[in-house]
């Protein structure tokens, strides 16, 4: 009887929020927002955008060009004879929008000032103000969420003048995590979900780039590594699609954080060079088990190319190493690793790991980037610095001990995409897990240093997720998570947040984003969307 009554409910608010929409249904929420009583029309032809002046900055230029595209996704003039009978009244026309910024420098790293405020007067003017070039890009993508398409009138408008908006994050570590290891994601993949990641208001991609079952980078210093890891030439990233997606991403104001996770995961190096691994019978049905060979010099002259490489192209100041389910057990019956842990008086394997941590934060911190590890690292006492972030995938108690010894941390653990039961509760409907995400807070039952906690991530891995199913399985749950880190704290009712995510899984799939709906509706796409060709 329960099930049924929350079916119901979620119909109901779905079919309350079908279009018409109404431009207070903002994802993610923003900090204020005040609203009045009038309605705006907007003309997609005669819009002015004016970026700040004196500003050089070509993000801005892009942002704006992307918001008129964005914000007007259907051409009046394809259709005909559905006007209304009564056509609506407008208070004004919105001619202009003003944008100003304090800082427009381009440099992208963890901790910028992602602020901004946005005015829409009963009047001609909006005017959106920022202190950097990161906030504009957040306000344009509040102000194209505002303007609505009216089918009937054929037109777009604005409801509930004037608005007025104050926004900024509640975390400045708002992370996706893609795996292009366990199936290869096209180029164009990584680049739609950057976009959907601005529209949400994410800012870090986490890169997960290989794993044991692939090594789909060719990278100059040791191209061997892609040429026997990889799945196929085709399915392996040069140096200049890296290049190209770190681009894309900055002018989404995502920072790229790579991940190369070690010394586990690691059998598909060893494919080009068997002596970067270690052989174990015992270990080696499951390919995940095997590890690198910390005791070998060669090791860590391919870390120091990789990194060289690498970091080279990605400028953010935070490297990913890795580190989880590490089978030391592996290092303890291979014969030459113990040979040597007895000449170099190291006793035990997890010292031995802690020994590997130690050369791999030298390599690091040469490249001036601050490691994050994932958790496990943290639990057998080998995190290398005090200034290492360490990233927690199973427990939000975990995370409380991270923060009880001093280290920053990222919770992902309750934001995994690939689970059915993210939290453990089961749902009829699977896309129903967003719930889950959208009530999970990184803060919860913690004490103490809470402002160690820089943020979190979703995580999808791809074990059974490739470039045709990602967007589907990605979107919108994601955008659980992405309100949860944005929005205020409070900001947390399921109920209350179903019309706003039908609304914006709505444009997502306006926008060309594969996200499946959360409920009935109705959702008009334009004719030349990709998900529209059936017809």
């Amino acid at each position: 009887m329960a099930t049924s009554v929350l079916l119901v409910a979620l119909l109901l608010a779905a079919l309350a929020s079908a279009y018409p929409m109404d431009s207070t249904q903002i994802w993610p929420a923003p900090q204020t927002l005040q609203t009045g009583a009038s309605m705006l029309q907007v003309d997609q032809y005669s819009l002015n955008v004016i970026p700040p002046p004196n500003s050089t900055s070509d993000i801005i230029e892009d942002a704006i060009a992307r918001f008129a595209e964005n914000s007007f996704p259907f051409n009046p003039s394809i259709y005909k004879g559905r006007r209304r009978e009564k056509p609506r009244s407008f208070a004004a026309t919105l001619n202009t929008v003003t944008i100003s910024v304090v800082d427009d420098s381009e440099v992208l790293q963890f901790g910028v000032d992602e602020s901004y405020t946005l005015s829409v007067p009963v009047g001609d003017t909006a005017v959106l103000k920022a202190n950097t070039v990161w906030g504009v890009l957040h306000g344009l993508e509040t102000l194209s969420q505002i303007i609505l398409w009216d089918p009937e009138d054929l037109g777009y408008y604005i409801t509930g003048a004037p608005l007025s908006i104050s926004d900024a994050p509640r975390f400045p570590w708002r992370g996706l995590m893609i795996d292009t290891a366990r199936h290869y994601l096209s180029v164009a993949t990584i680049y739609r979900t950057l976009d959907a990641m601005a529209y949400n208001k994410f800012n870090t991609l986490h890169w997960h780039m290989v794993d044991a079952e692939s090594f789909p980078v060719s990278l100059p210093s040791f191209p061997q590594l892609a040429q026997a890891g990889s799945y196929s030439p085709d399915a392996t990233y040069n140096l200049t699609d890296l290049q190209d997606i770190q681009q894309y991403a900055l002018y989404r104001g995502i920072r790229v954080v790579p991940e190369f996770d070690v010394p586990g995961h690691s059998a598909s190096w060893g494919l080009a060079f068997n002596n970067l691994t270690v052989y174990c019978a015992e270990y080696e049905a499951n390919v995940n088990n095997i590890p690198f060979d910390p005791t070998n010099s060669f090791t860590y002259q391919v870390l120091a190319g990789i990194l060289n490489d690498v970091t080279s192209v990605f400028p953010d100041n935070y490297f990913h190493c890795g580190g989880d389910e590490v089978v030391l057990g592996c290092w303890s019956d291979n014969t030459t690793v113990t040979n040597w842990m007895s000449s170099h008086g190291i006793s035990t394997t997890t010292a031995l790991e802690g020994y590997f941590e130690k050369q791999l934060h030298g390599i690091v911190s040469s490249h001036s980037r601050t490691m994050i590890v994932w958790q496990e690292i943290f639990q057998n006492g080998n995190v290398p610095t005090g200034d290492t972030v360490v990233e927690v995938w199973q427990s939000g108690d975990v995370l409380q001990q991270v923060i009880n010894s001093g280290y920053q941390g990222i919770l992902a653990a309750p934001y995994y995409l690939d689970k059915q039961s993210p939290i453990g509760v089961s749902h009829y409907e699977w896309i129903d897990t967003w719930q889950d995400f959208y009530t999970s807070d990184p803060l919860t039952g913690l004490t103490g240093r809470t402002d160690l906690v820089l943020g979190g991530e979703g995580c999808m891995w791809a074990e059974q997720v490739d470039s045709v199913n990602f967007d589907s399985r990605v979107w919108p749950r994601a955008a659980g998570i992405a309100e949860r880190l944005w929005s205020a704290a409070s900001v947390n009712d399921v109920t209350t947040a179903i019309p706003r995510l039908v609304s914006f899984r709505c444009r997502l799939a306006q926008r060309g984003i594969g996200a499946g709906p959360i409920a009935p509706d109705y959702c008009p796409l334009p004719p030349e969307n990709q998900f529209m060709n059936y017809k």
